[in-house]
């Protein structure tokens, strides 16, 4: 934090460094408190807050790929906006949801995927089980169908990840994770 502050004072471009600064204490803020929270009950009601968040958008996007994306070209060269409509024929097949782009979308589902698959192992209630593999099955849809390669090759990286550090039986495991 204190390094982002002084490389931002004597950044050449000191509005866009002090946004990022901004970035790093939201960042530092919710490692913060996500750390205050661990082993509580109020972490998994924030994870599955999250989940079910994540799902909203994924829906969004699972829509569009399906159908929205069709309806917007064409509402698109309808209304004599071509330049938009040709930006979006690019994208046509791919899910994007409110993301600027399919590849922003996939990494957010890669962050979003191993918090509802950790969910599902530790959860005991049947019906947050059953809730969560359709959160998860739903996120794992829409990453499918962004097409995006790095996506789905991050995807493998964090579950390897999470693969390693479930058979790692120490009492630190918890921070390897993180």
């Amino acid at each position: 934090l204190l390094t982002a502050l002084a490389a931002s004072a004597t950044s050449v471009w000191q509005m866009e460094s002090l946004q990022e600064v901004g970035l790093i204490v939201g960042y530092f803020l919710i490692f913060l408190l996500a750390s205050n929270l661990v082993g509580s009950n109020r972490l998994r009601l924030a994870a599955h807050l999250i989940v079910l968040a994540s799902v909203g958008i994924a829906v969004v996007g699972l829509y569009q790929h399906l159908i929205g994306n069709v309806k917007q070209l064409e509402l698109l060269r309808f209304a004599g906006h071509a330049q938009e409509a040709r930006q979006l024929a690019v994208m046509i097949d791919r899910a994007f949801a409110n993301f600027a782009s399919a590849n922003s979308f996939a990494g957010f589902l890669v962050l979003i995927i191993p918090v509802a698959l950790g969910l599902l192992l530790s959860e005991r209630d049947i019906r947050l089980r059953i809730w969560t593999v359709f959160a998860l099955a739903t996120l794992i849809l829409a990453l499918y169908f962004t097409f995006s390669k790095g996506g789905l090759l991050a995807l493998s990286v964090a579950l390897s990840v999470m693969v390693v550090g479930g058979l790692s039986r120490s009492k630190n495991s918890k921070w390897f994770a993180i």
